[in-house]
Order: structure tokens, then C-alpha cells, then sequence
């Protein structure tokens, strides 16, 4: 009974410690990314600090990262090649993000995947978030967890998204609804084409 409690005590310790590890790490990693000065080069180099504390992201790509840009849990992020991050974003990438090519994130975007139902605030709810190629986040925009953001769709700024959206579309509003389809000649293929 006695070796069992050490056990666990033991086995519970070392879980602190990894999370503390973990966190710390984070911590100091994207604060020193974002103390860096908001140059090109800075802004090229910040992906390989983040692949650091455990972002999925290309190490020689073409990300742009700008400073303070903050990221809650970053093992559950992963971001493709020729994504543009801007200013003051904050990604709670409790459960997975993803984000994938071409994307831009204008300043001030918050994509929050953790949430609970107002009944019980202990228990957390967990919902993922996948930002498909070519969209655009507009600024101040909320993205909500269980949101599917399909190809090439823009998000207004200040708008609030939760849900699924359909391709080419753009959303405005809080909570965010389609007012008109993208042109895919004109937008898509441009992107592409770069």
C-alpha cells in the first residue's frame, strides 16, 4: 500500500514538473520572440523559436510571423508554409488548430478553442479549429472553437465565427453569417500563382 502511494506520488510530481517544464519553456521562447524588433528578418526567423516550444510550422518557409503574437498550449498548432501571422493574435491551441497554406491573420485575431456551457465551469470543452488554404482573418476577429474554415473564405474584421463555413465565402458580423461569395478567378488564382 505505502510503495503504491509512493508511486503515485511520485508519477504525480514528475506530471507537474513536465507541464511546468513545458509552460516555462513557452514562456520564455515566445517572449523572447516578441521582444525581437518587428523587422523582415526577425519576422522570418521567429518560426524556428516557435518550432522551439513545439509549434508544427516550417522551419525555412515563408512564414511571416510579426511580434506578440501569443500561443496557449503550442503542441496543438500546426501551420503550413506562406502563412502570414500579424500583430496581437492570440491562439489558444488547447485542442488542435490548424492553418493551413496562404493564410493571413490580421492583427488583433483571437482564435480561442476552449470553452465551457455555463452549467458546470469546471469542465472545459475542447473543440478544434481548421483554417483551410487561402482564407483571410480579418482584424479583430474571433474564431471559436468546433469552427471549420473552408478555402478562400474571408472573415470580416470584429466578427465572431463558430461553426462551419462554405468555400469563397465572406462573413461579417457577431454571430458571423455569408453575405457574398469571393470571385475565385480574380482572388484565388493570384494567390496561387505567387
Amino acid at each position: 500500500m505505502l510503495l503504491r502511494l509512493y508511486s503515485f506520488f511520485r508519477l504525480f510530481l514528475h506530471a507537474i514538473w513536465v507541464d511546468l517544464f513545458f509552460r516555462l519553456r513557452s514562456v520564455f521562447i515566445f517572449g523572447f520572440a516578441n521582444i525581437l524588433p518587428d523587422f523582415l528578418i526577425f519576422s522570418i526567423f521567429r518560426p524556428l523559436l516557435w518550432r522551439l516550444t513545439g509549434v508544427n510550422i516550417p522551419i525555412f518557409g515563408s512564414c511571416v510571423i510579426r511580434k506578440n503574437v501569443w500561443v496557449e498550449s503550442p503542441n496543438g498548432l500546426k501551420i503550413d508554409d506562406k502563412v502570414q501571422i500579424n500583430r496581437d493574435v492570440y491562439i489558444s491551441s488547447n485542442a488542435s488548430v490548424i492553418i493551413e497554406e496562404g493564410v493571413r491573420i490580421a492583427p488583433s485575431v483571437m482564435i480561442i478553442t476552449i470553452s465551457h456551457e455555463g452549467k458546470n465551469f469546471e469542465q472545459d470543452i475542447l473543440s478544434p479549429i481548421h483554417i483551410k488554404k487561402f482564407s483571410h482573418i480579418g482584424a479583430g476577429a474571433v474564431i471559436l472553437g468546433g469552427s471549420i474554415i473552408e478555402e478562400g473564405v474571408v472573415v470580416a474584421p470584429n466578427a465572431v465565427l463558430q461553426g462551419d463555413t462554405k468555400p469563397y465565402g465572406v462573413y461579417v458580423g457577431n454571430p458571423a453569417r455569408m453575405v457574398s461569395k469571393r470571385e475565385f478567378e480574380t482572388d484565388i488564382t493570384k494567390e496561387e500563382s505567387k
